[in-house]
């Protein structure tokens, strides 16, 4: 049974907890750091893994961020590790174990609203998110823990066999020929309504051109502060935190479908409120 949550409530269910195990690309965020050490310094058994070479331009200020943040963890009796597979298998996974419920974070965990939580307690799903987190990946029928097959996710809910009345998609990163690329376009060719909203901080020239080229075909595209990773269409939803563009297909992600007749218009109100807020794409 999969549900949504807060990462102050995450944080919440690390007090006290027997064990903990978190995984993420970056961890800017002090106060879930904090609840971390603190849960080790009570006697919890604490890991945490980072991305060792996360993108971050010439100046490696993200590399820097993830080894100072792993050095500090561990000062305080965090097993906290760097997981060097930048060559072979980046490490993208947003994911915590406590207590054997799993939790998905399309983000970094950071505080506030800006973030959509899956909580998951079916015990043969934790148990693969556990796997993945320690980088043994197998995916299953609605649950993704590659890059590769939740993009294939994605593009299947957005698929013109299953949309009829329109489809909502957000996107943090965006290229052109990617599956739910290719998915959104045959929509709009189609005629069916779609609108799309994408991160003002990563808005580069590939970026920008494959918009543009969706607007052209008939997509309504708006830029906005945030950064979550979803679809919505009718009564089927995805979210992950795979950003829609070209990558390593075994890289370490996630994503997860749903038909749920209570998850699937929460989503769908997420997306509109933040779609009234947004900028139309000039």
């Amino acid at each position: 049974m999969i549900s949504f949550t807060t990462t102050s409530d995450v944080i919440q269910r690390m007090r006290g907890a027997r064990r903990i195990e978190l995984s993420a690309y970056l961890l800017h965020s002090k106060r879930m750091v904090r609840a971390l050490e603190s849960s080790a310094c009570n006697g919890s058994r604490v890991s945490v893994r980072l991305e060792a070479r996360p993108y971050a331009g010439a100046d490696r200020r993200l590399a820097r961020l993830n080894r100072e943040t792993v050095a500090e963890m561990r000062s305080a009796g965090v097993d906290a590790r760097l997981v060097d597979r930048f060559a072979r298998r980046p490490y993208h996974m947003k994911a915590a174990i406590v207590d054997g419920v799993a939790f998905l974070d399309d983000r970094n965990w950071p505080m506030g609203a800006r973030n959509t939580i899956v909580a998951d307690n079916d015990r043969r799903e934790v148990g693969v998110i556990r796997d993945a987190m320690r980088g043994k990946t197998e995916n299953l029928r609605n649950i993704a823990v590659t890059k590769g097959a939740a993009l294939s996710q994605e593009a299947s809910v957005l698929s013109t066999d299953a949309v009829q009345c329109g489809a909502s998609v957000e996107t943090e990163s965006f290229t052109a020929g990617t599956a739910p690329y290719r998915a959104i376009k045959l929509l709009a060719l189609r005629g069916v309504p779609v609108r799309l909203l994408m991160s003002k901080n990563d808005l580069k020239r590939g970026t920008l051109a494959a918009a543009r080229a969706l607007v052209r075909d008939g997509v309504a595209v708006r830029i906005t502060g945030s950064a979550e990773k979803f679809a919505v269409a009718g009564d089927r939803a995805w979210i992950g935190s795979a950003n829609a563009t070209y990558g390593r297909d075994d890289q370490i992600d996630w994503g997860i479908t749903t038909t749920d007749c209570t998850l699937c218009p929460q989503l769908q109100a997420r997306f509109n409120s933040t779609w009234r807020s947004a900028r139309p794409l000039r």
